[in-house]
């Protein structure tokens, strides 16, 4: 997170630097698509930022993708469970995470969902 020159005026610029597969977070360079950035008001902090982003980490928004995976619900789930069930198996993985907090770190690959439900 980093806080621009008119902050808090203006909304940090806050990306994540580990990869993560998320409808709502660009792939390419960890952008966050959140609405608070867009409705930035001054009376807003950093902690509101975190909060916004670790709300939508948990919850995503499919109205308003923000990568080329999640257009379609059901494409996005699609990958997930290709890239959940790499995870599973050993297999190095690129982008991977969903809805949901259980954080799992593998080789800086941020995995926000527990694949338990999910079989090889």
């Amino acid at each position: 997170m980093i806080a621009l020159d008119n902050y808090p005026f203006t909304a940090p610029d806050l990306r994540l630097l580990t990869p993560i597969f998320h409808p709502n977070i660009r792939e390419d360079d960890g952008y966050i698509c959140v609405s608070l950035f867009s409705d930035w008001n001054s009376c807003y902090s950093f902690l509101d930022a975190v909060k916004a982003v670790l709300y939508l980490l948990s919850n995503p928004n499919f109205e308003d993708p923000n990568n080329p995976y999640s257009v379609l619900r059901a494409e996005y789930r699609d990958r997930f469970d290709e890239v959940c069930r790499q995870f599973r198996a050993g297999f190095p993985v690129k982008f991977c995470g969903s809805a949901g907090l259980d954080v799992f770190s593998l080789d800086a690959c941020l995995v926000l969902y527990q694949c338990s439900e999910y079989e090889l």
